[in-house]
């Protein structure tokens, strides 16, 4: 989608596609058994300086349109969490993609090749979903956005793949087997 053409409505829908985020990564985060906290909203109120009150109205942005995370408090969540979502559906308002990049040292080659099957059963995935939207001879919304947030996948396996393989830049070739 190119966002210089979109209309008003387009926008408020990926917006509220980041409101959504929020709340769900403040909802569906639950605090590890050994800790203090009932809710992820405990935590991360403790974490941020504020009232839990608070941070579930930050997160209800249908019942308290007006209240919103700061970046920061959003990087800090996320971060606590682990849960990217929030930076994810930023990313796909910006035309962007959001790729975490874990340590990838050490790595064997089990886990550099399923992390190239896995960039390639994610391409399968975007090519069966190109294939459905081909069949009604114009694409509807629904599979046009189903294909947008594949092709994201797709570029997020792909940059993955490609910082699993760092730590082999350099090295000596292995002597072939005799």
């Amino acid at each position: 989608m190119n966002t210089q053409n979109m209309n008003a409505s387009n926008w408020l829908g990926l917006v509220q596609g980041v409101d959504q985020a929020i709340h769900d990564v403040v909802l569906d985060y639950k605090p590890s058994n050994d800790v203090m906290y009932e809710t992820g909203a405990d935590e991360f109120a403790d974490l941020l300086g504020i009232t839990s009150g608070t941070v579930y109205n930050k997160a209800n942005y249908k019942s308290c349109p007006n209240h919103h995370l700061t970046v920061k408090e959003a990087v800090l969540i996320q971060r606590r969490a682990k849960d990217y979502r929030i930076i994810e559906a930023e990313a796909l308002c910006l035309n962007g993609v959001f790729v975490q990049l874990c340590d990838f040292s050490g790595v064997t080659d089990m886990e550099l090749l399923e992390a190239y099957a896995a960039w390639h059963k994610d391409i399968g995935e975007t090519m069966a979903a190109i294939h459905e939207g081909l069949q009604h001879r114009e694409i509807p919304q629904h599979i046009y956005h189903t294909i947008k947030r594949e092709i994201y996948e797709d570029h997020q396996r792909g940059l993955e793949f490609l910082h699993r393989v760092e730590p082999f830049v350099g090295l000596p070739k292995l002597e072939a087997l005799q």
